[in-house]
């Protein structure tokens, strides 16, 4: 359902680098950024297939990973929930088969999201819920 990359850092008198070498990007089709007001909620988003990489470029970020079993009606059997932030420097990998929502903790909080799909394919393999029909406090 989910898998983490930690990311490493690097500084010197020249600066900091942070890389993430463990990451293969060769699955990657499309990469795009949200930038929720703080505290907004963006919940519930599924796919069957398609897999999501997030990375939190500034600030931080509460993501709940949710592993659907059936999806009509929806049957939830392990949820997780994973405090992403620029400092600790994880990929938060989340397989197809899962829906996703998150809620920015901070101002100007940017979220990076890679896909394997494009967005085409992505379109149809979407999948939404309201975020009253699955409680965002576990």
């Amino acid at each position: 359902m989910t898998n983490i990359y930690q990311g490493e850092q690097f500084i010197d008198s020249r600066g900091k680098v942070d890389f993430y070498n463990t990451f293969d990007l060769s699955e990657i089709k499309r990469v795009y950024y949200i930038t929720p007001e703080k505290g907004l909620v963006r919940a519930w988003q599924g796919h069957k297939a398609e897999k999501k990489w997030f990375l939190v470029v500034q600030g931080a970020f509460e993501v709940q990973v949710c592993k659907v079993e059936q999806w009509n009606p929806l049957l939830i059997t392990k949820r997780e929930l994973f405090n992403l932030t620029e400092d600790n420097r994880i990929i938060l990998e989340v397989s197809g088969g899962s829906l996703n929502g998150f809620k920015s903790l901070e101002k100007y909080s940017k979220l990076m999201v890679f896909s394997n799909f494009s967005l085409e394919e992505s379109k149809s393999d979407d999948i939404r819920f309201n975020i009253n029909d699955l409680d965002w406090e576990l």
